[in-house]
C-alpha cells in the first residue's frame, strides 16, 4: 500500500512539475510571441481605422455630391416641365395658324374661282348701273 501511495505521490509530483514547466514556457517564453502578435494586430487595427476614416470621408463627399445632383435633377425636371408646357402652347398656336391658313387658302380659291368666272362671263351693266360704274372708273 505504501508503494501505491509513493506511486501516487510521484505521479502527482510529476504532474506538478509538468504544469510548472508548461506554465513557465507559456507565460515567460511565449510572451515574446504574444507581444509580437499583439503588435501586428494593433498595427492592422490602426490601418483599418485609417481606412475607415478615409471611407467615411468618401461617403460624406459622395452624400454631398448626391445632394447636389438631386437638386440639379429637380431643377432639370422643372425645366423639362416648363418646356413641355411651352411646346403644348406652341402646338396649339401652330394648329390655330394652320386652321387660319387653310381658311385663307379656301377663301383665296373661292375668290380666284369668282375672278375666273367673271373673266369668262363679265357683268353686263346697263342703265344707271353702267353710268355709275364708268364714273367710278374715270375718277381713279
Amino acid at each position: 500500500m505504501k508503494d501505491l501511495k509513493d506511486i501516487k505521490n510521484l505521479l502527482i509530483l510529476f504532474l506538478l512539475v509538468c504544469v510548472v514547466i508548461f506554465g513557465y514556457k507559456t507565460f515567460f517564453t511565449g510572451d515574446k510571441l504574444y507581444k509580437e502578435k499583439l503588435k501586428q494586430l494593433e498595427a492592422a487595427n490602426k490601418k483599418l481605422q485609417q481606412e475607415r476614416i478615409a471611407i467615411d470621408l468618401r461617403i460624406d463627399s459622395l452624400k454631398l455630391e448626391y445632394g447636389k445632383l438631386k437638386d440639379h435633377e429637380v431643377k432639370l425636371a422643372k425645366e423639362i416641365s416648363d418646356r413641355d408646357k411651352e411646346i403644348a402652347k406652341d402646338k396649339a398656336a401652330a394648329a390655330k395658324s394652320k386652321a387660319e391658313l387653310n381658311k385663307f387658302k379656301q377663301e383665296m380659291a373661292e375668290t380666284q374661282e369668282k375672278i375666273a368666272e367673271m373673266k369668262k362671263h363679265p357683268a353686263n351693266r346697263t342703265g344707271d348701273d353702267l353710268l355709275n360704274s364708268l364714273k367710278i372708273k374715270t375718277q381713279n
